[in-house]
């Protein structure tokens, strides 16, 4: 039987969801299980105090808010800057607020 991966999040259910969302987000938007930069994307949408624009889509509150709620519980954000194919592991969230205050573009 295949084991289950393991985040090491605080909250390893919120993370599954985060990346859930992130998987349906991308494929509805763009027809790909995860598009290049959507972690960068999509962390500018969840931080922002209105809807963002992305290619021809926009993010609404909604998700951004759900998004930004499920981040902070499990403290922990996709990680921008992983090498091809380990995208999904998580990076501290503290860690990914401070290189978009830095450099806020993806």
């Amino acid at each position: 039987m295949k084991q289950p991966i393991v985040y090491n999040t605080k909250h390893d259910r919120s993370y599954r969801q985060l990346l859930f969302i992130f998987n349906c987000l991308s494929e509805q938007m763009w027809a790909a299980g995860w598009v290049d930069g959507i972690e960068s994307n999509l962390f500018l949408a969840a931080y922002s105090t209105k809807p963002v624009k992305w290619g021809p889509y926009t993010v609404n509150l909604d998700v951004a808010c759900l998004l930004r709620e499920l981040a902070e519980r499990c403290q922990a954000w996709p990680d921008p800057d992983a090498p091809e194919g380990y995208h999904r592991q998580p990076a501290d969230l503290e860690t990914v607020k401070s290189k978009f205050r830095k450099s806020p573009k993806p």
